[in-house]
């Protein structure tokens, strides 16, 4: 195990290896550490923030990335993705002081103004939310009908022409994270047995469908390596931001 540090050893907006209780060490950005015994921080890829005692927080380099990023812990796709995505944001950390020390014009717009921004323009789609019910009731109806027990693929089917042929935008997607998830899950859906061994395959490629038409209404490039790391970032903007403003309504 890596050596744990004190919070004196860290840096605001540093990124670490931090470890919440019954999960493995994950890479994260240090976004306060006015805590003497806890630091919060902000998990890489699915933007949660929990409070992580300083002993279960690790300096991102190249000693902890022994430690933690292993053949184990590689098997899972999210680990590979946030690790990517920490590589990024530790080597864009490291551009954008080699300009500065340059004295390099940097035009880079701090995350608090994209955030600004990308709030203030999706909140512009709120007319799209007509057919917010709607999607909920076919996402819904879709994992009904394709359980570990039972699978109506021709239920299925009908849920998936649904969602294809609804009106999608950025502002239903992102207050929705739990339904995109569980269509992204269908890509990689499996039945060992089906009755028709077309059917599974069907599933995977109408929810490979449904991705791709999500991730239209995304502008691109991407500021992120792919759809799903950009989609998950600007879904934990927004619903960071919406916490905010209604704890602060109460």
């Amino acid at each position: 195990m890596a050596e744990a540090t004190s919070a004196d050893s860290f840096k605001m907006d540093e990124i670490v290896f931090a470890q919440k209780y019954g999960y493995i060490p994950w890479p994260a950005k240090l976004i306060d550490k006015s805590n003497s015994r806890n630091g919060m921080v902000q998990f890489v890829l699915t933007n949660d923030r929990h409070l992580i005692p300083y002993g279960k927080i690790w300096i991102y380099n190249e000693q902890s990335k022994r430690q933690f990023v292993t053949r184990q812990t590689t098997d899972y796709e999210d680990f590979r993705r946030a690790i990517y995505i920490a590589e990024y944001l530790v080597q864009r950390a490291l551009d954008t002081s080699t300009a500065a020390a340059a004295n390099a014009p940097c035009l880079r717009i701090s995350p608090s103004q994209q955030e600004l921004h990308f709030l203030q323009e999706v909140r512009k789609q709120r007319s799209t939310l007509q057919v917010e019910p709607l999607f909920i009731g076919q996402v819904n109806k879709l994992r009904s009908s394709l359980t570990q027990r039972q699978q109506n693929y021709a239920a299925a089917q009908l849920a998936f022409q649904e969602l294809l042929e609804l009106p999608i935008s950025q502002l239903l997607l992102v207050r929705n994270q739990e339904a995109v998830e569980s269509i992204r899950l269908l890509c990689r859906f499996v039945n060992c047995a089906p009755a028709n061994p077309a059917d599974p395959a069907l599933v995977r490629e109408l929810a490979g469908r449904l991705i791709k038409r999500f991730a239209k209404v995304f502008t691109q490039p991407f500021t992120m390596p792919d759809f799903w790391c950009e989609y998950c970032m600007l879904a934990g903007i927004y619903r960071r931001h919406t916490v905010e403003i209604d704890n602060q309504s109460k």
